[in-house]
């Protein structure tokens, strides 16, 4: 048997309604400060008290010895807009990778991959296959995407290209845009990514 985290304790008996609340849109960041040092910092005590700070100044918080444990993970631009030749937009988010497997293994595939994505305007998604143009650096490609399975709004996806010099990671660095979270209401510009 595995002892509990003494850091999840609080949360054992919680229910996710306690969660749940109103954030009013004014105190919503919108962009991401330029000086990252300058983002709020939520500081919750051993007494239980909660008070505010900047990053700055996490180091006085931290005992020592204490461990940090950095995300450095990135968003990939992962949203892809196809226009049908209709003039209708079919937006597939990619989650997941499914052949190859493994975000490294399938970012690096020169031909084709196939992903767990998410459909927006998938009845004009019947099934034929999207197309769209893609610049890298001076090449132009032609990018498809088949669908493969459906499971509800879930869609395996089959991208294909016809230049092996070019890798998934690239194609979707030239035509992917960068997901926001749905309360941030903008569209994704460069300093997202």
């Amino acid at each position: 048997m595995q002892a509990k985290s003494s850091a999840l304790q609080p949360f054992e008996n919680s229910k996710l309604q306690e969660f749940i609340y109103d954030l009013p849109e004014d105190k919503i960041a919108v962009f991401p400060k330029a000086n990252r040092e300058e983002s709020l910092l939520l500081v919750r005590r051993s007494d239980g008290s909660i008070s505010r700070d900047h990053f700055r100044n996490l180091v006085s918080y931290l005992d020592e010895g204490s461990h940090l444990v950095f995300n450095n993970s990135r968003v990939i631009p992962a949203r892809l807009i196809f226009t049908k030749p209709t003039g209708s937009k079919i937006e597939l988010f990619c989650l997941a990778p499914v052949n190859p497997s493994g975000y490294d293994h399938s970012l690096s595939s020169r031909s084709a991959c196939i992903w767990e994505c998410i459909a927006g305007n998938l009845k004009k998604f019947k099934g034929d296959e999207l197309q769209m143009n893609a610049v890298i650096g001076q090449k132009n490609l032609l990018f498809r995407a088949e669908k493969v399975t459906q499971i509800g709004n879930l869609v395996h996806i089959r991208f294909s290209w016809q230049d092996n010099q070019v890798t998934f990671a690239e194609i979707l660095s030239a035509v992917g845009k960068t997901p926001l979270p749905p309360y941030i209401k903008r569209d994704a510009d460069e300093n997202d990514r």
